[in-house]
């Protein structure tokens, strides 16, 4: 069976005629306007709260699909363990998903205060009690003790933060899970080239990664290869849809589609939300830095616009894609 997957934004008009072509060639096209650490203090756009809806979603993607195969009794990490023995032991209470954020700007914030908001309804719905167990920021994280995560309430950056490691962070969240019954996720909210390099390692230690950071699945293929293996080693998974598409479904159907056998001859779609808002913003006599200011303060472009106006930020999304398809790239 083929077919063709035609992919648009939600939140911007289409481009006009001329400006935007389609785009037809061995992967997938869609917009992503999510804004990560580091943009100005601005509200929360539809894009970010977009890959945060993407990414709750794969939070409980990955709990429900975990904690179901502990109700199977199936045998997998120190994390599908202790989930077992607390459901075993009967103690009453949900398990508990400890979230390690890393990235605490517009949409790392969004993330928490929705989870901080919607705990009982979360836990009600999963059956997983969902806690933020550590947050950082470019420079410092904190890392929080037990049920401590009400002093992110608001967007606030508790004291006694201390330097980023990112491998303590980690280790701190999985500790957590360990001690709890529980069971991990870290999710990167940054366009920074560092977190990926940890994906392995959180992985293969039994942490699920859940992320619209488009540097690993676009990045060296060497590391690629490495994070899709440490996920089967570690019984984890790596869970990027929001790094194509914002908060449409577009990865998920994708890998849908080739397991069932299908194969996607062609792709059509508006690859960048960023470029299609400019180009149906300005006008005759405005100013375009404006245009892109309009759009950066909107939280529709990267941490750095011109990785959206070089073409880098579709070059990203068609990468990994065509990764997801299996092409080597």
């Amino acid at each position: 069976m083929t077919g063709t997957l035609v992919a648009s934004p939600g939140f911007a008009m289409p481009a006009p005629v001329g400006t935007q072509p389609p785009v037809a060639m061995k992967s997938i096209a869609a917009p992503v306007a999510g804004a990560v650490a580091g943009m100005p203090a601005a509200p929360a756009s539809i894009g970010d709260r977009g890959c945060v809806r993407t990414v709750l979603s794969a939070m409980a993607a990955a709990t429900i699909g975990r904690t179901g195969r502990a109700r199977r009794g199936r045998q997998g990490t120190h994390s599908d363990r202790a989930s077992v023995t607390a459901m075993a032991a009967g103690q009453g209470s949900a398990p508990t998903l400890h979230v390690g954020i890393v990235g605490y700007g517009l949409v790392g914030k969004e993330l928490v205060g929705q989870i901080l908001d919607n705990v009982a309804r979360l836990e009600a719905e999963l059956g997983v009690r969902v806690e933020v167990s550590a947050v950082a920021r470019s420079k410092t994280m904190v890392l929080l003790p037990t049920r401590g995560d009400a002093a992110l309430k608001g967007g606030a950056w508790p004291g006694g933060d201390v330097p980023l490691d990112l491998a303590r962070l980690a280790d701190h969240v999985l500790a957590a899970a360990a001690s709890s019954g529980g069971r991990a996720i870290m999710v990167d909210n940054t366009a920074s080239d560092a977190p990926p390099d940890h994906y392995a390692a959180w992985l293969a230690a039994g942490a699920d990664v859940a992320t619209p950071n488009k540097r690993a699945g676009s990045g060296p293929y060497k590391r690629y290869e490495q994070i899709r293996t440490a996920a089967k080693q570690g019984g984890s998974r790596f869970l990027c849809e929001a790094t194509v598409g914002a908060g449409l479904p577009i990865v998920g159907p994708l890998q849908s589609l080739l397991r069932a056998g299908d194969e996607v001859k062609t792709v059509e779609g508006i690859f960048s939300g960023t470029l299609s808002y400019i180009f149906n913003t300005w006008r005759p006599g405005m100013k375009f830095s404006d245009v892109v200011d309009d759009a950066k303060n909107k939280g529709f472009t990267e941490p750095d616009p011109r990785d959206d106006l070089s073409g880098t930020d579709v070059a990203r999304k068609v990468t990994i894609l065509a990764r997801e398809m299996g092409l080597k790239v």
